[in-house]
């Protein structure tokens, strides 16, 4: 009988196992058959700094990411400008053919402060894998010089602007920090391992240490030293808590490593020793029970490579050998998965390419007067020296003016874009693919290993329906109607879209109509190919009957933006002895507020409770004698502005998020700002703002301080409001109070300025009717042309440009050539020629150097 239970337990083992191992191998099969497509995004820009007032030109490349090729899925990119504060202020929609596409930003926006400014740039089909995929750059933004200058490098520091902060605030760590990695993810008792480790000092900088690694007892077990970038590895037999012991510019400091686990598996892959193939060892602790079902697989560009699936209770190490030749160029992922697809360990690996095309060029000249015409040849070639026809993007740049950026496309793709952290010089790893830079990569690749587009997602794609679907043929909105008042979506409604290209009242302007239907979700969809902004008339129907729904359009997709480093935030410039001068705010003490001060009208609205005694931030000022304008006050009242606000964009916001406040300005301006909160007195409603009333401002005139003028404010329509702006700044306070105010109270009254503009007469947008929604439909831009003087029809002047020429697409013909003339700035001694591009075929090419 116990014969005849244990033989039918073996016989419900082996079913198991056999239906376990069939699951993981089918699963990885129909991976590998129905390859989920992913994209990588990389914009180039015409320069590594800008003021306020320049045009920030970029040229924009999306590719697969599986092999870097064109077109790829999408042709709608979304390329955002942030402030250091994390708040998006401009946003350019683009359309890509074959994955290029180009735009600009304006650095006009007020208010402007200046800093590290964020562009980020995405798919709608890439934040499917989280907003880790996105492209994002910072990029110095330095205040308007005074006066024309050439030599000018002001600005503020972070956290000193009056922005909005939504991003969190860097903080410093130790003197030294040490971490450790062990390959596969972590370290189990008994079983060799591989051990790398990254030392940085208090701002995240790689710093070169030594040290040993000791057990409870203090017994020396092996040591270590950094190889480059304050990275190395080290091996170890873990038996269990150990610490590392580390010297550091003469002091010792101690750091704990990992905890170590009881029982598992370790990973260990070889991918420098031969590189053409890639060697494979897992370790099994004895004591783990049964036999396992695993799988060993190889990702690369997001797709499976190479796979296999063992069943064994192996009491030896698992030794395999995979041929790299299928890897696309760049990082791969070697994972060790369960019998259901979870994983149990992985680490990435790099595979270097080695047919990029280059770029070489000549100048007519070796020397350039001001102003004089510059000639420039530009050559492309594949690897065998064999002329390429393509497009690629192309900068000349003042070499003096630069700030140095050592990343490029090539870096961007094929490593920056996989991993996280910060890396001081992702060139180095391109410089050579010796046997020293690829154990550096190695050790990198170790320490910041990182899935751009993790397998878990990958796997969760295959289960459940994609939220973006890859916008192929324009820009797609998505909606969804609600009944009144409920979060429930109403299916079949009819939906009619008019698209008006203007004015929404504006009749005789281009018309499109899109009727659609909802669906079991009370959702609709439609796709639009339009170019510019135009205004979007939605109305609901049922049966006939025009029906008071609300419409809802799924386009708050914006990631949240991500924390700065340290390092994200310095400045190294080319020429050395160029200084970056830094402006941080003086720092004074307001006097505490004086209960019962009376005006006409004043005890209404000011209730006279103290606020307490803090610090109020005075900007420099700097006094010019001249003459006084209207324009320039407006102009400076922005400027010096807290907060900006455009009504009917952030009003889309609102109601998209399934809100609707009506008229209400005091619940836009809370939910704008959380500084804003409402108190009630002698039965009226009154906006505070950080302890005080406001004094609010409409179109600029001065305010009248009587009980109806300070509230005319409240009987404005919120459609006919174009812009709101908060500012704390004394001198906009004075300009605009009434002026039987004594000024020298006005800070005890007023906490800040709102100036409210609205739309000027005959251009008011009519408020929306029963079941109707009006809202802004963003189109693709249309790119500017950039601006380069031809002094040989113009008298020269005075030339403080940085950016001398920028072509986004510059073609080369059959040969790979391509001729380039501009004219020289007034101050330019050196060049710095910027080309990078990706052929679609997936080579890469790219140089940065300085004549």
């Amino acid at each position: 009988m116990l014969k005849r239970l244990v033989s039918i337990l073996l016989v419900i083992i082996c079913q198991t196992l056999t239906t376990a191992a069939g699951d993981l191998e089918g699963m990885l099969a129909d991976i590998v058959a129905n390859p989920l497509p992913l994209e990588k995004v990389y914009l180039h820009f015409d320069n590594t700094s800008y003021r306020y007032g320049d045009k920030m030109w970029f040229s924009a490349y999306l590719v697969n990411a599986d092999g870097y090729t064109s077109p790829p899925l999408s042709n709608t990119l979304y390329v955002e400008l942030l402030t250091p504060g994390g708040e998006v202020v401009k946003t350019k929609v683009i359309k890509l053919v074959d994955g290029r596409g180009h735009g600009e930003f304006s650095i006009d926006m007020l208010p402007f402060y200046s800093g590290f400014y964020e562009v980020r740039a995405y798919t709608k089909f890439m934040l499917n894998f989280g907003g880790s995929t996105v492209f994002s750059r910072v990029i110095p933004v330095f205040d308007k010089p005074a006066e024309n200058t050439h030599k000018w490098r002001e600005m503020k520091q972070y956290g000193t602007g009056l922005y909005k902060y939504v991003r969190k605030q860097p903080k410093k760590g130790k003197a030294v920090n040490v971490k450790f990695y062990p390959e596969g993810g972590y370290l189990v008792k008994d079983l060799y391992s591989h051990v790398a480790f990254e030392a940085t000092d208090r701002l995240g900088h790689p710093i070169d240490i030594k040290g040993l690694i000791v057990d409870g007892n203090d017994s020396v077990l092996t040591n270590f030293e950094t190889i480059h970038g304050g990275r190395g590895c080290f091996d170890l037999y873990p038996k269990g808590k150990a610490k590392a012991i580390v010297d550091y510019q003469g002091k010792s400091y101690k750091f704990d490593l990992p905890d170590v686990r009881p029982n598992g598996y370790a990973l260990s892959v070889d991918n420098l020793n031969n590189p053409d193939s890639i060697s494979v060892e897992v370790r099994r602790s004895n004591d783990l029970e049964g036999i396992d079902t695993l799988g060993i697989v190889i990702l690369s560009g997001g797709a499976i490579k190479n796979y296999t699936v063992v069943r064994s209770s192996f009491n030896r190490p698992l030794f395999m050998r995979f041929d790299a030749a299928v890897l696309t160029p760049g990082v791969a992922t070697i994972m060790l998965v369960d019998s259901k697809g979870n994983t149990i360990a992985d680490r990435l690996i790099f595979r270097y390419g080695n047919d990029d095309m280059n770029i070489r060029y000549a100048f007519d000249k070796s020397d350039y007067q001001p102003c004089e015409k510059v000639k420039l040849a530009i050559k492309v070639t594949d690897s065998v020296g064999s002329g390429i026809a393509m497009p690629l993007s192309i900068a000349v740049r003042d070499a003096d003016e630069d700030i140095e950026y050592r990343r490029d496309i090539r870096t961007d793709l094929l490593l920056m874009s996989d991993i996280k952290g910060y890396v001081a010089d992702p060139d180095y790893y391109f410089k050579s693919d010796d046997y020293s830079h690829r154990l550096a990569l190695d050790h990198l690749l170790l320490v910041q290993g990182w899935r751009r587009y993790p397998w878990d997602k990958i796997l969760a794609a295959r289960k459940t329906p994609l939220r973006y679907r890859p916008e192929t043929k324009g820009i797609e909105t998505v909606g969804t109607v609600f009944y009144t008042n409920k979060n429930k979506g109403k299916p079949g409604v009819e939906v009619s879209a008019l698209l008006v290209q203007g004015h929404d009242d504006d009749r005789n302007s281009n018309l499109a109509v899109e009727l659609f239907t909802t669906d079991s979700l009370g959702r609709f969809a439609f796709t639009s190919d339009i170019i510019g902004d135009c205004y979007m008339v939605l109305t609901t129907h049922e049966k006939g009957k025009r029906k008071n729904y609300s419409i809802a359009i799924d386009r708050l997709f914006s990631p949240r933006p991500n924390p700065y480093r340290f390092t994200d935030m310095e400045i190294t410039e080319s020429n050395a002895s160029q200084s970056v001068q830094v402006k941080t705010d003086t720092c004074v003490h307001e006097s505490d507020i004086v209960p019962g001060l009376t005006f006409e009208g004043l005890d209404s609205i000011y209730t006279g409770v103290p606020v307490a005694r803090k610090p109020i931030k005075l900007k420099e000022i700097v006094v010019k004698s001249r003459k006084n304008s209207k324009e320039n006050d407006i102009y400076h009242s922005k400027m010096k502005s807290y907060a900006y606000y455009d009504v009917k964009s952030d009003l889309d916001d609102i109601r998209d998020d399934g809100e609707d406040i009506g008229e209400d300005i005091h619940e836009f301006l809370v939910k704008q700002n959380k500084e804003f909160y409402r108190t009630f007195t002698t039965g009226d409603e009154y906006l505070f703002y950080k302890g005080r009333v406001p004094l609010f401002v409409i179109d600029y005139e001065t305010a009248t301080f009587t009980r109806e003028a300070y509230f005319k404010y409240k009987l404005l329509r919120m459609e006919a409001i174009k812009s709101i702006y908060v500012s704390e700044d004394f001198t906009t306070l004075a300009m605009y109070a009434d002026p039987r105010i004594d000024r020298s109270k006005l800070i005890e009254l007023f906490s800040c300025t709102v100036l409210i503009e609205t739309y000027p007469e005959g251009h008011q947008p009519a408020d929306a009717g029963k079941g109707v929604r009006k809202t802004r439909l963003h189109g693709y831009c249309t790119p500017q042309e950039f601006y380069s003087p031809d002094y040989s029809v113009m008298e020269p002047e005075t030339d403080y440009r940085r950016t001398l020429y920028w072509n986004p697409a510059l073609q080369t013909d059959e040969s790979g050539s391509a001729d380039v003339e501009f004219y020289n700035s007034s101050f330019c001694r050196r060049f710095t020629v910027d080309a990078q591009s990706v052929s679609h075929t997936g080579k890469f090419s790219s140089t940065l150097k300085r004549n």
